[in-house]
């Protein structure tokens, strides 16, 4: 007999495996809430698989790692990791697809488009020929990802109608799952401008969390339709949302979830003209994902730092925070991010009536957007 801690009694030993087994679960619960103390305990669990010959918990263990390094902005250790799982699965064509699909996501996270595609491609092609219409379901939703992000809404649109059709038809398939391609379907419709069919979207896939009383998916629609409400230019219907999602992400201790809410809620009141609010949400979303090891929001936020500076005609501090923001987004390969802090600090240089480095940085992100054109 083995006990929860994985010590087995009749040999009076720790037993690996069920050791092992313990820590992934542990690591599985944690992944989204804490994706950094997942990667450690994933890690952990690496250790002692070692000692076994337990190939399905090695791989669960590589996914675990890859996924959470993915989840942190380490895109690419997270493509190191399934790329070396991928070359040990030899004849295992389903683990294969599966490692293939989630890295066509990460490669999707390092706006590397064409990489991503044809991973997402490989993955589907094995999916369609092992007739795993789950798999083929996710791979399609990832690509509808790639799609849009790439400004190809059309194609964005199609694959995502075609996962959703598959997920729906299959038989108790997770409503769950289902909603996330309503929610991402959401996103696409804003990206278009369609903002109340965005609207709808989410609330539909609001409405399918709320069901599955699954209140990380919940506290993520709330503030997807927060941000809708604030593209409206209904601040005050979105900083309620905004707050009844933060509320929710703290109760469940999902701290990802908080600090991205926090963002969110310090550019509302940005909008509306609260300064000393704003700065207050930022430091504290700062400070979790400092936390959680989250390299593109601290990126993201030290950006929004320099906007504010360049408010306060501080180009200076402004020029400090963009620099610090830029080397987090060059060393995870963040191309949008990229993209607009060249173009912020173009706009800082001119300001400051250096015009050489104003036009040098201009140039970086013209060349960044036409790459991702």
């Amino acid at each position: 007999m083995t006990t929860a801690l994985g010590y087995d009694k009749n040999m009076g030993k720790t037993n690996p495996t069920c050791e092992a087994e313990n820590l992934l679960n542990e690591a599985s619960l944690s992944k989204d809430k804490d994706p950094k103390k997942a990667l450690e305990s994933a890690t952990r669990a690496l250790s002692l698989i070692a000692q076994t010959s337990e190939i399905d918990l090695f791989f669960k263990a590589k996914k675990i790692i890859a996924r959470s390094l993915a989840r942190l902005g380490e895109y690419k250790r997270s493509e190191d990791v399934f790329s070396e799982a991928i070359g040990i699965s030899g004849e295992d064509k389903k683990t294969k697809a599966e490692l293939l699909k989630d890295l066509g996501l990460v490669k999707y996270y390092m706006c590397e488009y064409e990489a991503a595609l044809s991973i997402l491609h490989e993955s589907l092609n094995l999916s369609e020929e092992l007739n795993c219409f789950e798999l083929k379901a996710q791979c399609l939703n990832n690509m509808g990802l790639v799609f849009s992000a790439r400004g190809a809404y059309s194609e964005a649109l199609g694959v995502f109608e075609e996962s959703l059709k598959i997920k729906e038809s299959i038989e108790n398939y997770s409503e769950n799952s289902i909603a996330n391609t309503l929610s991402s379907m959401g996103d696409l419709y804003e990206k278009k401008g369609d903002v109340y069919l965005s609207l709808d979207f989410h609330e539909k896939a609001l409405k399918l969390y709320k069901k599955n009383n699954n209140l990380s998916g919940i506290a993520g629609q709330l503030c997807n339709i927060g941000i809708i409400y604030k593209k409206l230019n209904k601040s005050k219907e979105a900083m309620t949302y905004f707050k009844n999602s933060l509320a929710l992400a703290k109760e469940i201790r999902h701290r990802e979830f908080e600090a991205n809410i926090l963002f969110n809620l310090a550019n509302t009141f940005i909008e509306i003209g609260e300064k000393g609010k704003a700065l207050e949400c930022f430091e504290l979303s700062l400070a979790i994902n400092e936390e959680l090891g989250d390299l593109q929001a601290i990126a993201n936020i030290k950006h929004e730092y320099g906007a504010i500076k360049i408010q306060e005609n501080d180009y200076d501090s402004a020029v400090r925070f963009l620099t610090e923001s830029l080397s987090i987004a060059e060393k995870i390969d963040e191309k949008p991010l990229i993209m607009n802090l060249y173009r912020t600090l173009s706009l800082v240089y001119e300001k400051k009536h250096d015009f050489g480095r104003s036009l040098e940085n201009y140039k970086k992100y013209i060349k960044i957007k036409n790459q991702m054109t």
